[in-house]
C-alpha cells in the first residue's frame, strides 16, 4: 500500500520535539507495514505513525504487550512513546528505540545462517511461554486467537474456484487426517502470533538473530501458535531450539501446525499491493513443497497426506 504520507515532516518533527526526542534526520522505511508509516529517526528511535485508513487495535495491543515481555528480558525494542492524544499529529504515534539489525525479509535470498536463525527463533519461543506469564491488559487489548476450520474452508475454496475439484479431493482427506489434531489444544500460552521475516531484526555474517519486533497481534494462545506464522519449511529448525530451551512439543504439535498452514493457503487473499512483505497464495503452496522435500522425524508422519488418497 504505498499510501503517501499526508503530513509535512515538519509536523512529525514537533510531535517528536514535543516529547523531548531528537528531531531526525527522518527516513521513511518504505513498503515496511500495513497498519503504520515507518521513519527511522537518525540512529537512536524508530517512529510509527498509525496509517489513517487502518484501525488503531495493533498499536493498543502493543502498548500492553512490548512492556510485559521487555520485562520478561525478551529481545524487543524498548516501547519510549505512546500517544494518542492526536494533539501534534492526527493518528496514534509511537515511538520505539532503534536496536542493531535488519529485517530478515529485506535481505537478498541466501542459505548461509538461515538454518541459525529459525533455531534461534524457537528457543526465544520457549523463552516468551516460560518468561511472560502475566500482561497488565485491563482494557482487554491483548489479541484472540483464531483457529482454523478446514472443514468449511475446503468447500469455500472450491465455491470459490482457489482450487478445483481434484485439489479439493485430496485436501479433504488430509483435512479429515488433521482432523485430530485441529480439535486438541496444548497448553496456552503468550505468543507473539506474527512472526514472519520482516519481524525479525538480524545481523552479521553468518546471520544472528538480533531481536523481533511488532507485537500487534499479540495474545494468548496454544503453545504451537508462534510457529505458524513462520514459513513452515523453517519450523523443523524453530522446533529443534524451542526443545533445545525446555520448550514441550506434545503429540498433536505439528499437526495444528500443518492445520493452520493448509488453513492459511485456503483463507488468504493475495493483496492488491507490491510490498515486499505481504506473501501471495503461491508462496504458501511453495512453502509446503519445500516442508515435503525435507528429512522430517516421525513426527510429522502421522500428519502429512498421500500423494493422492486410494491410489498407490
Amino acid at each position: 500500500m504505498n499510501e503517501p504520507f499526508p503530513w509535512p515532516l515538519d509536523q512529525a518533527r514537533a510531535f517528536l520535539r514535543s516529547h523531548g526526542l531528537p528531531e531526525g534526520p527522518l527516513t521513511e522505511i518504505s513498503g515496511q507495514a500495513w497498519v503504520n508509516w515507518v521513519f527511522l529517526v537518525g540512529e537512536s528511535h524508530v517512529l510509527r505513525i498509525n496509517r489513517i485508513t487502518v484501525e488503531t487495535d495493533d498499536a493498543y495491543t502493543e502498548r500492553v504487550a512490548v512492556p510485559a515481555v521487555r520485562k520478561a528480558g525478551i529481545r524487543t525494542p524498548e516501547l519510549v512513546v505512546f500517544d494518542d492524544s492526536r494533539s501534534v499529529i492526527d493518528s496514534v504515534v509511537t515511538v520505539y528505540e532503534q536496536v542493531e539489525g535488519r529485517a530478515l525479509g529485506r535481505l537478498p535470498w541466501r542459505l548461509e545462517g538461515l538454518r541459525e536463525v529459525y533455531t534461534e527463533l524457537g528457543v526465544e519461543i520457549a523463552r516468551i511461554q516460560q518468561r511472560v506469564t502475566e500482561v497488565d491488559d485491563p482494557h482487554g487489548w491483548l489479541d484472540e486467537e483464531t483457529v482454523s476450520d478446514l472443514g468449511e474452508l475446503v468447500p469455500e475454496a472450491l465455491e470459490s474456484g482457489k482450487i478445483e475439484a481434484v485439489t479439493a479431493a485430496w485436501l479433504e482427506d488430509w483435512a479429515s487426517r488433521l482432523d485430530p489434531a485441529g480439535a486438541s489444544r496444548g497448553l496456552m500460552v503468550f505468543a507473539h502470533q506474527d512472526f514472519h521475516s520482516f519481524n525479525l531484526l538480524v545481523s552479521g555474517e553468518p546471520m544472528r538473530l538480533n531481536s523481533v519486533i511488532d507485537w500487534g497481534d499479540a495474545g494468548w494462545a496454544d503453545a504451537s501458535c508462534d510457529f505458524c506464522s513462520a514459513p513452515v519449511w523453517a519450523v523443523p529448525w524453530m522446533i529443534e531450539g524451542y526443545e533445545a530451551e525446555g520448550g514441550v512439543v506434545d503429540e498433536a504439535f505439528v499437526g495444528r501446525i500443518l492445520t493452520e498452514a493448509v488453513g492459511t493457503l485456503l483463507d488468504w487473499e493475495d493483496h492488491p499491493g507490491k510490498e515486499p512483505w505481504a506473501p501471495q497464495v503461491s508462496s504458501f503452496w511453495a512453502n509446503l513443497v519445500r516442508l515435503m522435500a525435507m528429512d522430517l522425524d516421525s513426527r510429522w508422519s502421522p500428519w502429512l497426506p498421500d500423494f493422492l488418497p486410494g491410489v498407490a
